[in-house]
């Protein structure tokens, strides 16, 4: 299970909702085998997050209301998809109502070591495309306070792997 050995991605991970108040810690993922990368909506009101329902699945993608409740599989797809995070919307001139966006990584399983890719999608899953293309993985994608997206990108300079921060309007 998991995406290999030094994988953050590992079996038994939760998301849980600590009260305030009482400090009581209720498990928001009961039943998946392993939950993780929650990002919540901009109004509170949802939490998108990396999920595996058993230690067979891939990563997919899931919604959920913030008290745990209608959890949806917005992901359905080959390879693994993981850290979602809500995003602007989508608005082109002749629509009535704008799309709601989101963005998540995807590792396909064609090889080993195959990169993780930013793709961006509706927030219902639909329409998914790819928003980013490099040999070595984009990794931990994080929404500034401007809405631009900015993450990790691997890339080779000689004989080593490096890393850049690299941003972008979605």
């Amino acid at each position: 299970p998991g995406l290999g050995a030094g994988s953050r991605y590992v079996g038994g991970c939760r998301i849980v909702r600590l009260d305030h108040r009482s400090k009581a810690v209720k498990n928001l993922t009961h039943g998946f085998y392993s939950a993780l990368d929650p990002s919540v909506s901009f109004d509170g009101e949802m939490i998108l997050f990396a999920g595996m329902r058993s230690a067979t699945d891939t990563w997919q993608i899931f919604q959920m209301n913030a008290d745990g409740s209608d959890i949806v599989q917005l992901t359905d797809g080959p390879g693994h998809h993981v850290s979602p995070l809500y995003v602007g919307d989508l608005f082109y001139l002749n629509d009535k109502h704008p799309t709601g966006q989101m963005v998540y990584l995807k590792k396909s399983l064609d090889h080993p070591l195959s990169p993780f890719g930013l793709v961006a999608a509706n927030r219902d899953g639909a329409k998914p495309r790819p928003v980013s293309f490099n040999l070595l993985s984009e990794m931990e994608p994080t929404v500034l306070p401007n809405g631009r997206l900015v993450f990790s990108s691997g890339y080779r300079s000689g004989e080593t792997v490096q890393s850049r921060l690299l941003a972008m309007n979605i």
